[in-house]
Formats: structure tokens, sequence, C-alpha cells
């Protein structure tokens, strides 16, 4: 009988390989990608990341909903779209190398529960993407 981080771990893996931006990786390259992930779990009225921080790592939301928030230059926030199980936040600064401009990650007002996201640092995620394509 698997282990709970056995069943985690093999949860995860399927999941990456589900996502169009991981789908062409090999087995190994998925599980170098998983063992360079760290857990999250947001606390009530958390914020991933920041409008215009820098963009240094990938999430991926396991459970939970986040909202994607844009502040426009009269600091009000307009609210752009949800982030939902299985889906990637951070992305686009990490492939541009640009600081994140368009939105911020919070937690979403209508999600029951906290919000369980991987993180894997910008430099991980490039270098198991490179050495895939290799």
């Amino acid at each position: 009988m698997p282990t709970p981080a056995e069943t985690a771990r093999r949860e995860l893996l399927s999941r990456l390989a589900r996502m169009p931006m991981f789908a062409g990786l090999d087995g190994a390259s998925l599980s170098d990608l998983a063992d360079a992930m760290q857990w999250l779990a947001l606390p009530g009225g958390a914020t991933l990341f920041d409008q215009g921080e820098d963009s240094d790592a990938l999430y991926v939301l396991l459970h939970g909903r986040l909202a994607a928030v844009h502040i426009g230059g009269d600091g009000q926030s307009r609210a752009l779209g949800a982030i939902a199980p299985g889906e990637c936040a951070g992305e686009i600064g990490l492939i541009t190398g640009q600081p994140r401009f368009s939105a911020s990650a919070r937690r979403s007002r209508f999600a029951s529960g906290a919000p369980v996201a991987l993180r894997s640092p910008s430099g991980r995620v490039t270098g198991v993407c490179e050495r895939a394509l290799a």
C-alpha cells in the first residue's frame, strides 16, 4: 500500500503531465520539476505575489482558487479572472524575464478552504525545461 507521500507525489506528477506547459516533458524531467517544487498554503487574505515584483518563480495551483487582479495607474483594482486548480501563475514573467507587470494573484473571496500551490524557483524550472529540450 502506498504511503500518503507516495500518493501525493503520484498525483503531482499526473497533474504536471496534464498541464499544457509541461505536456512535452518526459517522466524524468517531470520528476526533476516536482523535486524542485515547494509546497505553499495561503491563509485568508494572503497574496501569492504582487504586480511589479521580480518574476522569480512559477506557481502551480493544486487546490482552491486565486484571483488575478490588476492595479491601474489610478490605484483601482480590476479583476482579470480566476486561477483554478491545475493552472499556472507567474509563467509570463518567468518566460519574458520581466517583473510581474500585469497582475497580482490573491486568494479569491469565493474560495472555500486555503489555496494550496507549488512554487518552483525560476532557475529550476528553466533548467529542467532546457535539459528536456536539449
